[in-house]
């Protein structure tokens, strides 16, 4: 059997790429050995290397969490989302942090209260990281590369410095794909959700990041697609099985094939960086002959020459396509999901982006975009619900000396720092009526502070808006998923009807520890507008 087949029926809803059959000898091998550590080295027998005695230890019993979920194969990966809420509700309501085994990046996190939002927000990566936190706990080097400073530079200054050209470009990218992927059909028509929602970030992020010569490349876009969607496949494969020492060998034999296919989407970006270089190098190139992307921008970067071989740019361009298509479409696809199930929120959402839009002559530009404060309200409603990608913000590794509490507690070197986001955003103290989805809570909460002016005593609203990270080190490509989610949204509610497949709501995600993994096997009915 193979790994996604094996994944598909202990998670059926992931709906993973399957994996060929080349790949079998290399993961038996890999499972085999990760069985064997498993059994000689009990979870329970861990010891965190920053364990500081006066923090509380929140457990998550294997057993009985399968007993209580009803699912037998949480004895492996047991819930994560229960286990957070039971701490934030015992401790961090208390101004107490508290401690939790991540099962999925095998460390123990310690999630901090609220309050230490405020000392995290500037806090410069020699002190605590989020970069040096996905390098270890995501492996991110043995597939790609690691995070690294052109990939910060890239995708936090220059696509968001970029995001008024970007937005004519998403527009256009957005509209093809819609046509490719749904058409006009007159009658309620049965579309997968993921489907939708991969393609259509799929389009204006190849666009972005690799140029248009690449993006209408379709042996480059199809070699892309799999290796990024792959990374899904590979990063669910041992990852909640304690391998102890052994974890980082037995990852690198696991990734070894999908690192061997790198290679198709490295060889024809390695040539049109090399080519962007010779041209460059034999005459002055014009504003106007610049290409417009991630390639020349990180080509443009100021950082040392061993950072700018076309090599080591490929790899950094492919770990922000990730970023661009794979985790958007993640996100994008529990909003698809949210706005089929609320129809009465359809027609008032269209009319202020038809509105919005005639002011603009019918372009989605940033200025028109910024008005569409409903369609906004939508998606962060949407984020609220299902906290984005994964249930905790803020997550640093600590670098410098030490995280000081206020209790004066230190938290060493290389401990892993989080912010419970799932449980901020469902506290009936900062949203009433949590668990209702109101499309238009945020629109509401706007006008009330605008019209209380400095009289308002409400609380800040967007420090509790913790999908996408908190303060200098939250995701770098946030304005330009926010942006990209609006286009698509708004196109698609212009331009159809939309509904469930079927009568009752779906599940929305997967408590896959850390991660808040999207169901990928819904289904949604789409009609063109008369």
């Amino acid at each position: 059997m193979s790994i996604s087949n094996m994944t598909s029926t202990v998670w059926p809803d992931l709906q993973v790429p399957a994996i060929e059959h080349n790949h079998l000898p290399i993961l038996t091998v890999a499972l085999l050995t990760g069985i064997a550590s498993a059994v000689y080295i009990n979870v329970s027998s861990v010891q965190d290397p920053c364990k500081v005695g006066s923090i509380p230890t929140v457990k998550r019993p294997r057993l009985l969490d399968a007993y209580r979920s009803g699912v037998w194969w949480r004895i492996f990966v047991p819930r994560l989302v229960p286990y957070i809420e039971e701490g934030y509700h015992k401790y961090n309501k208390n101004d107490q942090p508290f401690r939790i085994w991540l099962g999925g990046f095998q460390a123990y996190a310690y999630v901090l209260p609220e309050r230490y939002l405020d000392k995290i927000k500037n806090m410069p990566e020699s002190e605590a990281s989020f970069a040096a936190m996905a390098n270890k706990y995501f492996h991110t080097g043995l597939p790609t590369g690691e995070v690294n400073n052109l990939v910060l530079q890239v995708a936090s200054k220059l696509v968001n410095g970029n995001l008024a050209t970007i937005k004519t470009l998403m527009q256009g990218e957005v509209q093809k794909a819609l046509a490719r992927e749904i058409g006009s059909p007159r009658q309620w028509t049965k579309i997968n959700a993921w489907q939708v929602a991969r393609k259509t970030t799929e389009a204006p992020g190849l666009r972005v990041v690799f140029g248009e010569e690449l993006a209408n490349d379709k042996t480059f876009v199809t070699g892309v697609s799999e290796f990024v969607s792959n990374i899904t496949v590979y990063a669910f494969t041992l990852r909640y099985i304690n391998l102890g020492p052994l974890r980082d060998f037995i990852l690198y034999l696991v990734h070894w094939r999908h690192r061997r296919s790198l290679p198709a989407v490295l060889t024809p970006l390695n040539n049109v960086i090399t080519e962007r270089k010779k041209v460059r190098s034999n005459r002055h190139i014009s504003d106007d002959e610049e290409s417009f992307d991630c390639i020349q921008w990180a080509l443009d970067q100021p950082v040392s020459d061993d950072c700018k071989t076309a090599e080591a740019i490929a790899r950094r361009l492919v770990v922000i396509s990730l970023g661009t298509i794979d985790t958007v479409a993640g996100v994008l696809v529990k909003q698809l999901t949210h706005l089929a199930s609320h129809p009465e929120c359809h027609e008032e959402i269209r009319a202020e982006i038809r509105e919005c839009l005639a002011e603009d002559d019918n372009g989605w530009t940033l200025k028109s975009t910024g008005r569409m404060k409903k369609l906004e309200s939508f998606i962060q409603e949407s984020l609220r619900m299902s906290s984005g990608a994964i249930s905790l913000s803020g997550m640093r590794i600590v670098t410098g000396s030490g995280f000081r509490l206020d209790d004066n507690t230190v938290l060493p070197r290389d401990s892993f720092i989080a912010i419970p986001t799932r449980n901020i955003l469902y506290d009936p103290e900062v949203f009433p009526e949590p668990e209702k989805f109101d499309p238009f809570r945020f629109y509401k909460i706007k006008e009330d502070e605008k019209n209380a002016g400095s009289r308002s005593n409400r609380r800040d609203i967007r420090a509790s808006w913790l999908a996408f990270g908190y303060g200098r080190q939250a995701c770098p490509g946030r304005f330009y998923a926010i942006n990209a989610m609006k286009t698509i949204l708004g196109e698609i509610l212009l331009k159809y009807d939309i509904r469930l497949a079927e009568k009752q709501a779906p599940r929305i995600d997967i408590d896959l520890d850390p991660m808040l993994a999207p169901v990928r096997s819904t289904d949604l009915e789409f009609r063109v507008r008369a």
